[in-house]
């Protein structure tokens, strides 16, 4: 690690690379069969031709014999870097207010307001203003599904 690194970027580096491109490869018979995998279950296998001498059953279970220590590699190496994430305060303190921002109630939605100004008044010709104001709202709505229908 860099000295002049923030030790949680050098281990959001970490952790990003032990689950998505860091390979664990374990091997058999004296280097003939290798099996790469990744945290994520991606593996690749490779088989020497001398290896087909043990047949289709024991080739299959050296085989998932082989993935499965390898896959078990892959994701210890991958909860080893979460962890070390996860030990910096801040990381923990962003998961603490994550947990506690998600576990409190829902507010209430905000009533939307009008944006066109409306000013009470007793005015008989208010009613009127405001029919026509609806009147104008409905026409631009129609006007604009008219533009947009299709789209």
């Amino acid at each position: 690690m860099t000295g002049n690194l923030d030790p949680l970027t050098q281990r959001t580096t970490n952790l990003a690379h032990a689950l998505t491109t860091a390979r664990t490869t374990v091997t058999a018979a004296n280097g003939l069969v290798r099996i790469d995998a990744c945290a994520d279950g991606e593996i690749s296998i490779h088989i020497d031709n001398k290896v087909l001498v043990l047949g289709g059953d024991g080739l299959s279970k050296l085989l998932t014999e082989l993935a499965a220590h390898a896959l078990r590699e892959a994701r210890s190496n991958a909860a080893n870097a979460l962890a070390e994430f996860r030990s910096d305060r801040r990381v923990a303190e962003a998961v603490a207010n994550t947990v506690d921002a998600m576990s409190r109630p829902i507010p209430p939605p905000v009533p939307t307001t009008n944006t066109r100004p409306h000013h009470a008044t007793s005015d008989p010709g208010d009613d009127l203003a405001r029919r026509l104001e609806y009147e104008e709202l409905a026409r631009e709505n129609d006007e604009f599904l008219r533009r947009n229908r299709g789209r």
